[in-house]
């Protein structure tokens, strides 16, 4: 009898610019290498029964990626995260695996995601550059061109955060957000740098972005997806 396994994964350095697209082709040729068979649709093009919760952007790295799979023959939960640790390339990495109680596609349950972005200025004090972003923050309209397929369209991203923290860190200002994310409302976190890039006239190097959590929400809090 098949059944639903809830997975927490990472990725890492050493994938974080591989597309979403190939992180799935990657796990489907990982399930059976570690001999796990999953099921698979039905019809003329089957494939595996494999599903994503929110995608990460190139670039961006994560210990909070999750994935349910539907499995033929269940084996024990610690011996599933073996196995697929095994057969994942480096940069990969399996932490947990439930069956979920609740039965909801994991894509569909995300409300928020929590970030970590780590920037050093190149062309002012670092307190400087602390305050700077901290202004723009605290604004009330921070505005963006948000570019879809069909259209593009300015967007307020202050409507889309829940919180944030920023301060210094050495020579780093270090920014913590939590946003809205998944269907009903997601603000890429490339986008909040964007916009900060824009609203600033110091120069910085390229930050380091960690998504450090997703959440559903339940009795109107996030918590934690796992």
């Amino acid at each position: 009898m098949s059944e639903t396994v809830r997975f927490q994964f990472g990725k890492g350095e050493q994938v974080r610019f591989i597309s979403h697209l190939d992180l799935m082709r990657c796990m489907e040729r990982s399930f059976r290498r570690a001999g796990i068979m999953l099921s698979h649709t039905e019809g003329f093009n089957p494939h595996p029964k494999l599903s994503f919760g929110l995608p990460l952007p190139v670039g961006v790295i994560s210990k909070a990626c999750y994935m349910d799979a539907v499995i033929e023959d269940l084996l024990p939960m610690e011996e599933l995260i073996q196995r697929l640790n095994k057969a994942l390339p480096e940069g990969l990495k399996v932490f947990h695996a439930v069956i979920p109680e609740d039965k909801k596609a994991v894509m569909s349950l995300v409300s928020h995601a929590r970030y970590l972005f780590v920037v050093k200025p190149l062309d002012c004090p670092i307190d400087v550059f602390t305050d700077e972003i901290k202004n723009i923050l605290n604004q009330e309209g921070v505005y963006i061109e948000k570019e879809t397929k069909k259209k593009s369209k300015m967007i307020n991203i202050k409507d889309m955060i829940q919180s944030y923290e920023v301060k210094q860190d050495g020579d780093n200002v270090v920014m913590e957000i939590m946003c809205d994310a998944g269907s009903v409302s997601n603000l890429n976190p490339m986008l909040i740098w964007k916009a900060i890039a824009m609203y600033t006239d110091y120069k910085s190097e390229l930050p380091s972005v960690e998504r450090l959590g997703l959440y559903k929400t339940e009795n109107g809090k996030p918590v934690p997806v796992i």
